[in-house]
């Protein structure tokens, strides 16, 4: 009640005005609407609040597991420097050496073997981001504690840093987006056209360094609308991917993502979202961070011209279920955090 009181207080109520007791004198009655639209701005900006206390803590968590990749980076690179300064030191001729045990082979080695010390990229010679190239086209990187994958690289403007491309829709005809819960895990599609990259490969990326989400949208007149995010976190596996962070949004797209933030990724087979009389997956025919409804719809089935669909690929706040032309993600480390590999 203390609080209440305050909060009246500062809107310019006094209790006396907001309460009105009965003639026993024990009950009280809520002044009404006319209370409630003083205090509205109040109680939205206390969510508001809430809500920026949760992601200043995701961002922390984030830093901190940070801390750890780059100690676990700087050990292994120590590790390679010494490694590198005792081949580069030949031992004295008369230094004994102990012969290198064979490792345990389900196979009979032969004279075609790989050699231990092969020209093949290492997790020290292999980039962390697309940052690294200079140009667009598929590329191999590496997560700290992840084995290497093939992404595509594009350069969006010649002097700013390459994105990863995480999703591309530009026609039905290469690939069917209505997939279940395996395929989204690993990804599918051709990296150099529609495709995504896959869920297990997206939370590889966001937990290692901040990253930052930036989606471009097109109709089927040309017009085109973008979205950025300043801090995307995926969870993993364990926790169906959530959605846990975004950060700060800006563009001219309209903010439709903030909906699904914190929400759980649903396919038809796995149905994850919040909504309790049916799959949102099968009901707009697609897969995405479903509540129990949908402000956008990236992942849904491709149409061939500007239907007003909600099985389709839409943005509500800027074309409402209107399907769209095309549709790419992409990210890449934010910018404080780009470093040389």
């Amino acid at each position: 009640m203390k609080v209440i009181s305050i909060i009246l207080l500062l809107a310019g109520f006094s209790t006396v005005q907001l309460f009105d007791y009965n003639n026993e004198g024990n009950s009280i009655d809520f002044c009404g609407p006319e209370c409630f639209e003083k205090l509205k701005p109040l109680l939205d900006t206390v969510v508001a609040l809430k809500q920026r206390c949760d992601e200043y803590g995701a961002q922390i968590e984030t830093l901190n597991q940070q801390l750890v990749e780059l100690r676990g980076m700087m050990e292994l690179q120590g590790k390679d420097d010494l490694f590198a300064e005792l081949k580069s030191d030949p031992l004295p001729q008369d230094t004994p050496t102990e012969e290198e045990p064979t490792p345990i082979s389900s196979t009979t080695p032969t004279s075609s073997t790989t050699p231990r010390c092969s020209t093949s990229p290492t997790y020290a010679s292999l980039p962390t981001k697309c940052a690294s190239y200079e140009e667009s086209g598929i590329h191999q990187i590496q997560v700290p504690g992840s084995e290497p994958f093939p992404v595509y690289c594009e350069m969006v403007e010649m002097d700013e840093p390459a994105w990863i491309v995480v999703l591309k829709r530009t026609n039905g005809e290469q690939q069917d987006f209505y997939r279940n819960w395996t395929s989204y895990r690993n990804g599918f599609g051709d990296l150099t056209d529609d495709h995504f990259l896959g869920l297990e490969n997206l939370h590889s990326l966001t937990r290692s360094v901040p990253y930052e989400l930036l989606i471009q949208l097109e109709d089927f007149s040309g017009n085109e609308r973008y979205a950025l995010y300043s801090n995307l976190r995926i969870g993993n596996e364990h926790e169906k991917y959530k959605l846990r962070s975004l950060g700060e949004y800006s563009g001219n797209a309209g903010e439709a993502m903030s909906y699904h933030l914190n929400n759980e990724f649903t396919t038809y087979d796995r149905d994850n979202d919040g909504w309790g009389k049916g799959s949102c997956a099968s009901y707009y025919g697609g897969a995405w961070w479903y509540g129990w409804d949908a402000n956008s719809n990236l992942m849904g089935r491709y149409k061939d011209g500007p239907q007003n669909d909600w099985t389709g690929i839409w943005w509500f706040p800027w074309k409402s279920y209107t399907s769209l032309k095309s549709v790419k993600m992409m990210i890449r480390p934010a910018y404080y955090t780009l470093m040389q590999d």
